[in-house]
């Protein structure tokens, strides 16, 4: 594999969601992935644009601002922008500029659906980015295994220690 395609699946299995992938999944990522040159200042995506990508900042800086000019959002790296546009149609509302010189590395929105498709924590990750509702997100872990009513130590295969060690002295 060509160096640069390297790096760049060692910089994706270095920040969730894409750091749960198989090797291999990221590899495929990395040969999909275009990247992208922005000098600071420059308009990523302005309202009414068509989003064609998943972009992630490798390094820079970006800011999201709505329509009224609010910021929303400051993303370094390993940060995700673009997310509500592909997963509402497509179509940009928001406000996105460099805020330094960036690097950033674009996944085609092909590639984001049929990721998301294959792979049930990439869907949840980025589920709640899509601005759903709780009612929704709940119905997500429903789906996996009702994940939210599980406590985090089954989850990570280690007994509950936490109450003995933090709240003992106290009860």
């Amino acid at each position: 594999m060509d160096v640069e395609l390297i790096e760049i699946q060692d910089f994706l299995a270095r920040f969730p969601p894409f750091d749960l992938l198989p090797a291999d999944v990221t590899a495929d990522l990395a040969r999909s992935i275009e990247i992208r040159y922005a000098r600071k200042g420059t308009v990523l995506l302005a309202p009414g644009d068509q989003a064609r990508f998943l972009c992630l900042v490798r390094a820079g800086a970006v800011e999201t601002r709505d329509a009224e000019g609010e910021l929303l959002a400051r993303l370094g790296e390993g940060e995700c922008f673009g997310v509500r546009s592909l997963l509402r149609g497509g179509t940009a509302y928001l406000h996105t500029t460099a805020l330094e010189d960036t690097l950033l590395y674009q996944l085609p929105a092909v590639s984001f659906e049929a990721l998301r498709r294959s792979h049930r924590h990439v869907e949840y990750y980025f589920g709640a980015q899509a601005g759903g509702s709780l009612a929704q997100a709940q119905e997500i872990g429903r789906v996996e295994g009702d994940v939210l009513g599980v406590p985090v130590a089954t989850l990570l295969g280690r007994p509950d220690t936490s109450k003995n060690r933090v709240f003992g002295r106290f009860g």
